[in-house]
């Protein structure tokens, strides 16, 4: 399924312009506020357009695909299904298990994706001990999920100086 919105989708929303400010951010200081300007100014100017051309930009946010997935799940028949998300696909497949929980069998995230900075994902290394150790609200572990691991967070922990 395509998520509404995107290039593939009709209508597609998409920004040029702030494609080309990531074209461009490539050349700047990653954490400047003078890039945060820039990034804010192309998001702006898209949001101008879109809106100018009749969009309803409230309807396209992750928790309405994430409704869009629990449709399509009704819509195929399916009573139970396994949700698995990369990248921003992880922030939507816990949305979704959040707001849709049901009819989901299983949930698996690869490569959680950091909070962005001016629009580009920030490595972030230290927020990911924090992520494998907090457990999702809600989520019932079978004995097998609960079975020890390596510890990973050694590895990630940014060496100190």
């Amino acid at each position: 399924m395509s998520q509404r919105g995107t290039y593939s989708a009709d209508p597609a929303l998409t920004c040029p312009g702030v494609d080309e400010f990531t074209a461009r951010s490539v050349g700047l200081v990653y954490d400047a506020p003078s890039t945060g300007r820039l990034h804010v100014d192309a998001t702006r100017a898209c949001r101008d357009r879109l809106t100018g051309l009749g969009a309803d930009l409230g309807a396209y946010d992750s928790s309405e695909s994430a409704a869009d997935y629990a449709d399509l799940r009704v819509a195929l028949g399916l009573a139970r299904w396994n949700v698995f998300g990369i990248s921003y696909g992880t922030d939507l497949a816990l949305i979704y298990l959040r707001e849709h929980p049901e009819g989901i069998r299983s949930v698996r995230w690869h490569r959680r994706r950091p909070a962005p900075v001016h629009g580009r994902a920030r490595p972030d290394l230290g927020q990911c001990p924090t992520g494998f150790r907090r457990p999702v609200p809600g989520v019932r572990a079978t004995a097998r999920l609960r079975a020890p691991l390596p510890e990973p967070v050694g590895a990630l922990r940014p060496p100190r100086p």
